[in-house]
């Protein structure tokens, strides 16, 4: 949905420039307002149903069993649904156990630095920025300023290269969500996203280099007048006015620095954080393909190990013990039966 919304506000935004003077202040006004449509419709999630496990937590079972049933597509009486359930249980209660019920915010913060606790939290939070520093969200918020330093003339142009490069992107991530993720698995996913984004931005940043496309922007630049300005303050608010504001800032203000001063070393940069990230998703990001979140425990708890495959070797160990005992505990349930019954 993420990439289906950035499309569609790409090419709204090509659409309004082509037809919509910059001179008038609707160009600004209709992707706003746009934007609008969206947010009403998330009105709908006051009749979504609530999360089995929140109603777990708090003992409303029945109504957990319903929504889990709903949420399998399957009938309440059914296994799967049932031992779903019955896991879900266990895990609140270990929890309760635990926690001795609700916790202060004190008693949160101290359980974030606890063994298994804290690990999960840097890896959350390490993902998250160094997703950031890949340069994704600059390319995403500032993709006309950068196809327009690497030779893209013309707004129209540079707009139109925006809302391409916006349904390639749709298109790789629905091939990795339908075809790839589910099959090979989240790691394999990201590791190949990565190398893709890293070697992309390095091509970028020797193409540049060579061809000299900053220098000749340069050079072929004219002294401004007033109407330009104004036309390209209004792009500018045209591009970025529909970012989230707490990320506005550090996007709107960094990266026409980084262009302006480093130039192509903008994606040598974004590339070696690239590398970064694919190191710390290689060692560290451990695969989460197959396992339920009560069974979170079992790869990043305490007493696992911090390295990605020694995690999901510890896990599958730790999973086949418990079936091995749960069959053995039905095998003897069984010839308990048995014998009741002779």
């Amino acid at each position: 949905m993420l990439q289906n919304a950035l499309v569609f506000g790409f090419w709204v935004n090509y659409g309004v420039e082509r037809n919509i003077s910059g001179e008038d202040p609707t160009q600004s006004r209709i992707p706003v307002a746009v934007q609008l449509i969206p947010a009403r419709l998330l009105l709908c999630m006051v009749w979504m149903i609530e999360s089995p496990r929140w109603l777990a937590s708090k003992n409303r079972m029945e109504q957990a069993h319903k929504s889990l049933a709903w949420v399998r597509h399957l009938p309440m009486e059914h296994k799967y649904v049932a031992n779903e359930l019955a896991e879900i249980q266990a895990a609140v209660n270990h929890e309760l156990e635990i926690t001795g019920g609700e916790l202060s915010y004190a008693q949160i913060l101290r359980e974030c630095g606890a063994p298994g606790v804290r690990n999960r939290i840097i890896i959350a939070v390490l993902l998250m920025l160094l997703q950031n520093f890949t340069g994704i969200n600059a390319i995403n918020y500032y993709s006309a300023t950068i196809f327009k330093s690497i030779g893209f003339t013309g707004t129209s142009v540079q707009l139109l290269a925006t809302g391409v490069y916006g349904l390639v992107k749709m298109a790789t991530t629905l091939v990795f969500m339908v075809w790839i993720v589910d099959r090979f698995g989240r790691r394999p996913a990201l590791l190949i996203g990565a190398v893709g984004a890293g070697i992309a931005m390095f091509y970028l940043a020797i193409y540049s280099q060579v061809s000299q496309s900053f220098e000749q922007l340069t050079r072929c630049r004219r002294p401004r007048g007033r109407g330009d300005d104004l036309h390209l303050r209004r792009l500018l608010r045209l591009l970025v006015e529909r970012n989230p504001l707490d990320l506005r800032f550090m996007v709107v203000y960094s990266l026409p620095h980084m262009v302006e001063s480093i130039t192509f070393g903008t994606f040598y940069f974004f590339g070696a954080c690239t590398v970064v990230a694919l190191i710390f998703a290689y060692f560290l990001v451990p695969e989460t393909k197959g396992i339920p979140l009560e069974d979170m425990d079992l790869l990043l708890g305490p007493g696992v190990s911090t390295y990605a495959q020694e995690a999901r070797q510890s896990y599958e160990r730790s999973r086949n013990a418990r079936n091995a005992q749960a069959r053995a505990n039905k095998t003897v349930g069984d010839e308990y039966e048995h014998v009741e019954e002779a």
